[in-house]
């Protein structure tokens, strides 16, 4: 996957948009991180940082904090770096890391964060122990991974086979990410899911016409379902599980 993602990130260094501001879905996936934070989060953690937009976000929700995001890919880091200067960002830093080797001692940070990683590492285990490894006792670990129950976004992937973009990907049901969670030693652990409507918008080109009514139907069904059940459907259906566990 080493080389699929930097050619991604390559290509967006290469435009001048920014890309460090969070999008819908990981919105949600911060705001369910936030709402699961208690005490003083002074050292931060996220492997797989990608465009360091959640980096960038919690810098600033967390001013006092430090943050640091590793990603394998030397595109990442500089489009990160890049980031960081335009955003004035002096509490966050980036470093060129493997998951599966993280370049800090045991019990070193207070929050540790994966977004989409786990599921295109051969050996999501390893990287998750990895990451406990460097949290803190009572410290907290946050992933996402993509949710086998969005449906759409399952047919989507089918469809394409080896011709999808993030190929191959793993997809996760709330039984096994928590089972995965629970093999990495986390405790209290809660999953989340988020955005139902994401994996609809990857079939809309194949139904050019109906697709984005299907869509928007979708989107007015979640809503409406997860007022009236707790956010029930989000957490069945959405494109991503958020998994938060507890280093005890």
């Amino acid at each position: 996957m080493k080389t699929l993602w930097d050619k991604k990130w390559e290509i967006f260094k290469k435009d001048n948009r920014s890309h460090s501001t969070p999008d819908k879905v990981t919105s949600a996936i911060i705001e369910f991180i936030v709402r699961h934070l208690n005490g003083d989060i002074k050292r931060i953690l996220e492997t797989g940082c990608g465009t360091g937009r959640i980096c960038f976000a919690l810098a600033s929700i967390y001013p006092d904090s430090q943050v640091i995001g590793t990603d394998i890919s030397q595109h990442s880091i500089d489009l990160c770096n890049k980031a960081r200067t335009q955003n004035n960002a002096s509490n966050v830093t980036f470093e060129k890391m493997d998951i599966y080797d993280l370049k800090f001692p045991n019990d070193t940070f207070d929050l540790a964060i994966s977004e989409g990683v786990l599921q295109h590492i051969p050996n999501d285990l390893q990287g998750l122990k990895e990451m406990v490894r460097v949290t803190k006792k009572n410290g907290i670990v946050f992933a996402s991974v993509v949710n086998l129950m969005c449906i759409p976004h399952t047919i989507y992937k089918f469809i394409k086979g080896k011709r999808y973009e993030h190929y191959p990907e793993k997809s996760y049901t709330h039984k096994s990410i928590r089972k995965l969670f629970e093999d990495a030693g986390l405790k209290d652990i809660e999953i989340y899911g988020v955005y139902p409507g994401y994996g609809m918008q990857r079939i809309e080109g194949y139904l050019p016409i109906i697709g984005p009514i299907i869509t928007q139907l979708l989107y007015l069904t979640a809503f409406i379902m997860d007022k009236l059940t707790n956010n029930w459907f989000s957490n069945l259906f959405g494109i991503q599980l958020v998994a938060k566990g507890v280093n005890r």
